[in-house]
């Protein structure tokens, strides 16, 4: 866990000033004088394993009913499920307190936090650890899938200061989600995401997955495990094009990813999407430090579905450091040189039944977005380094470096 922390400073102190200050996207509100306390005002006990949804929802009600105001969680053990943020509301959370899903039936699936999930906008709202931050503990429960925080019609927003002790559970930590209300579509909008790590995080999620996101900022995230910073729309469901316009101004600073599949993901489906913008990535035995991918359309019985796009967007220094036991998906094992690919093996996965492959690193980057036609997009990837990657020329590889598997696993 330190090791993976110090690669973040390290990376951070390297990137220096970013092109874009924090208050380009989220406004701090002026001090509150209403605050609760979630323990003395509440009568939350932090040291039993009892459910404490009760005592924080009605703390949020009361808090956004006087217009707004702070909530303090003190150090101590809780177990939260189901929460809804209101309007006006900012949690602060001791450092080292611990926020445990509250148990449900095996095998369940279900959000511990959501804001603005099927109902008006939801502005001004904060979650923030403090000194060194929170903790997310998941290793206790069944839950097959579960989201941490679940972002949906929301203004104004602040995640920060929290790290997620995962077992591989499904769906990733944080989910930026579009909805519909009375007819109208929203996503996400104006906010920053940052400090925020993940360990063993499932293969084929990760830290985020934003499916709808606009002007927001994605600074000093970490993963262990999955894709830290899944830029990937899914299938809502709908006719793509009643979503136009709901993912852009996407920007990720000092993005970093161990023992995992990538730490940035860009993949449309079939959605348009406007650009983003990501500087510093580092990965160690990962697939790749960031996979580009072009778009495809998924929901085929909808009619005037076609492959998705970006905007002319830009990833740049990067780096990756190779490793023997990164997670793979079997679609980029034709990018894998011919020489390593005795290495791939099966897997049990700890969250379902389905098997799952590790093995070498590809490369630094994959761009199966690059060309012209469908699905083909322009991603500029600028100053990528490759190291340690003895049987692999290339730093960058597209669809015409693939080369078709030499046996069948």
């Amino acid at each position: 866990m330190k090791k993976m922390i110090s690669i973040v400073v390290l990376l951070s102190a390297a990137i220096g000033v970013f092109a874009q200050d924090e208050s380009d996207f989220y406004m701090e509100p002026d001090p509150y004088a209403f605050a609760k306390n979630l323990v003395t005002d509440y009568g939350v006990n932090n040291q039993d394993t009892k459910d404490d949804t009760l005592g924080l929802q009605k703390a949020i009600d009361d808090v956004s009913a006087q217009g707004g105001g702070t909530i303090s969680i003190p150090a101590g053990r809780y177990y939260f499920l189901g929460v809804s943020i209101k309007s006006n509301v900012h949690i602060e959370i001791a450092e080292n307190a611990v926020i445990i899903p509250t148990p449900q039936g095996k095998d369940s699936i279900s959000n511990m936090i959501s804001v603005g999930e099927n109902g008006a906008t939801v502005k001004n709202v904060s979650i923030n650890g403090l000194g060194k931050g929170f903790i997310v503990d998941l290793r206790e429960t069944d839950y097959r899938a579960l989201r941490i925080f679940q972002l949906f019609n929301v203004d104004n927003f602040l995640l920060a200061n929290f790290t997620v002790l995962d077992k591989q559970t499904g769906k990733s930590s944080i989910t930026f989600n579009p909805t519909e209300l009375n007819g109208q579509y929203y996503a996400p909008r104006n906010g920053v995401v940052k400090n925020v790590r993940v360990y063993d995080a499932h293969y084929g999620y990760g830290l985020s997955q934003i499916k709808g996101g606009v002007n927001v900022l994605f600074k000093n995230l970490s993963g262990q495990g999955g894709v830290t910073l899944r830029l990937e729309t899914g299938s809502e469901g709908v006719n793509d094009k009643l979503l136009i316009g709901l993912m852009d101004n996407l920007y990720g600073r000092n993005i970093s990813c161990e023992d995992g599949n990538a730490a940035v993901m860009i993949s449309p489906h079939s959605r348009e999407i406007g650009k983003a913008d990501i500087k510093g990535v580092y990965a160690k035995n990962c697939g790749f430090a960031v996979r580009v991918e072009k778009g495809f359309a998924a929901q085929k019985d909808i009619p005037g579905v076609v492959p998705g796009t970006f905007a002319p967007s830009v990833v740049e220094d990067v780096t990756a450091v190779y490793g023997p036991t990164a997670q793979l998906k079997s679609k980029h094992f034709k990018y894998i040189p011919t020489d390593l690919r005795h290495l791939i093996k099966r897997v049990p996965n700890k969250a379902g039944k389905k098997a799952i492959y590790i093995g070498p690193s590809a490369a630094a980057a994959v761009n199966s977005a690059e060309g012209d036609g469908p699905g083909h997009y322009k991603v500029t990837l600028r100053n990528v380094e490759a190291i340690g990657f003895e049987y692999q020329p290339k730093a960058i590889v597209t669809e015409a470096d693939a080369i078709k598997a030499v046996r069948d696993l």
